[in-house]
């Protein structure tokens, strides 16, 4: 499903949700990342690779409640 963006080159794929994690890839000029967030009040499993950019909660393929990650993708 693709999303609205507020910028005209920038494009916002909602990747899918599930539960209480919300994934989507945000793509400019063919540079991809990949946006997760816990949404939630208890962790869920989440696995991103070695890109990972930023991470607030992630550890070991765990996103803690209210936790994201941003990676390539």
């Amino acid at each position: 499903m693709l999303v609205a963006s507020a910028e005209p080159d920038v494009v916002l794929t909602l990747l899918g949700s599930l539960g209480d994690l919300l994934v989507f890839d945000r793509v400019e000029d063919g540079e991809r990342l990949r946006c997760a967030f816990n949404l939630g009040d208890a962790p869920v499993a989440f696995a991103v690779g070695d890109g990972v950019l930023l991470a607030q909660g992630y550890d070991d393929g765990m996103l803690a409640p209210w936790g994201a990650v941003i990676a390539t993708a």
